[in-house]
């Protein structure tokens, strides 16, 4: 039958008598022959009657149909008589296995991190939520300095505590203070249906590792109201993050990072939310907490009033369609090595030629697809540009 809290017919007892009653597959504490369980005597049998299942419609038809049902007691025979599948009960009974938790995820959250108000825990669910359907719906952030809307990422972990040292430090920090960003962690593992808050089990078919499973990751996605977002899960199997999509990812009101763990997570989550998958790289992690920070810094980056100079972000490296020039600060000189002569001119434009030099050269020997692709557009380039880029070209690598 379940828990107290799972039992329909405990519902019912619950409504008419109070917590004193308990549910009728034997747990201590249900009422005993005799007892009263309300005043219209609702006879409760033990468990080792035949009838120890019997629901709420069965124990008025014992007492010859005299009591009619009360509106509560109607609503929660409906509730148990719906035609609801396994996922969707059981994203109800996440809901409220969220809520017992509650008190854990806010001792996790605590920290400069813009956690959830509520600590994370989601009100308990009565259906399943519509999957994603690739268009997402209005949002309304809260608006940060100058009007601005802010930018809102939810993260779904089994680490939230992972996020601390880097979001609430540096420039992140200073965007969410600043209401330029508004980050919110929400812990996977209170959305577990199991009492010890499990999340993963072994693969079907074999092999080493653990899966995470798809119910805790589904409650924990219907929490942040993510059919109606963007959804990224971590893997390596994704698409390698590049310029176009942190570019793309930056327009967005809102969007949500799913961290993988273990060995992944099960197909079907991702599958029913339309899920797409981003790799940081040609490797693997322990999980994917570490590749969500570094989704994070590089989308906050291209927001407006996150960094100090506007155009900084756009004119680094890679977004120029170049690897950056070489930087020297104070002193000019150091262990013998001085700083090039034309950057303490004085003059701007010499400056700009030189620059635009070196980030060509290093382009050309390290990220050779970088350079063809930046030089095929001649037009875009000065008279002084275009003889350094026929410089360049002459030069072997």
């Amino acid at each position: 039958m379940g828990s107290w809290n799972k039992c329909i017919v405990c519902k019912w007892v619950r409504s008419r008598a109070g917590q004193n009653a308990k549910c009728a597959d034997g747990e201590a504490g249900r009422p005993t022959d005799g007892q009263s369980t309300t005043e219209r005597d609702v006879k409760r049998p033990d468990a080792g009657e035949e009838n120890a299942g019997a629901q709420p419609e069965d124990k008025l038809q014992e007492n010859g149909g005299n009591v009619p049902p009360t509106a509560q007691e109607s609503a929660l025979l409906a509730e148990r008589d719906a035609p609801k599948g396994e996922c969707m009960q059981r994203a109800a009974e996440n809901g409220e296995n969220a809520q017992r938790t509650a008190g854990q995820k806010e001792k996790r959250a605590n920290g400069p991190l813009g956690e959830r108000e509520s600590g994370g825990a989601a009100s308990p669910a009565s259906e399943l939520p519509a999957a994603a359907s690739g268009a997402y719906g209005p949002y309304n952030p809260p608006l940060g300095e100058n009007g601005r809307k802010a930018m809102n990422i939810d993260v779904l972990t089994l680490f939230p505590e992972m996020f601390h040292s880097v979001i609430g430090s540096s420039i992140l920090g200073r965007a969410v203070e600043k209401g330029l960003l508004k980050l919110q962690f929400t812990d996977i593992r209170a959305f577990s249906h199991d009492k010890h808050n499990k999340a993963d089990d072994y693969p079907f078919g074999g092999g080493g590792g653990m899966v995470m499973m798809a119910d805790p990751i589904f409650g924990a996605l219907q929490s942040v109201d993510a059919a109606e977002k963007k959804i990224v899960y971590m893997s390596p199997r994704g698409k390698i993050l590049d310029a176009e999509k942190i570019k793309e990812l930056a327009k967005l009101d809102s969007f949500v990072i799913l961290c993988g763990h273990y060995e992944g997570v099960d197909q079907r989550a991702l599958d029913y939310w339309d899920i797409e998958e981003v790799s940081i790289g040609d490797y693997v992690l322990t999980g994917g907490e570490l590749p969500a920070m570094v989704l994070i810094d590089s989308v906050a980056r291209m927001l407006p009033g996150v960094l100090g100079n506007e155009h900084s972000a756009l004119d680094e490296s890679i977004y120029s369609g170049l690897l950056e020039h070489p930087q020297y600060t104070k002193p000019r000189e150091y262990c013998g090595m001085q700083v090039p002569e034309v950057l303490v001119s004085g003059n701007h434009k010499l400056i700009a030629l030189w620059r635009f030099r070196e980030a060509l050269l290093l382009t050309k020997q390290r990220r050779p697809d970088l350079y063809d692709q930046f030089i095929q557009d001649k037009s875009r380039f000065s008279k002084d540009e275009a003889k350094i880029v026929e410089e360049i070209e002459k030069i072997r690598t």
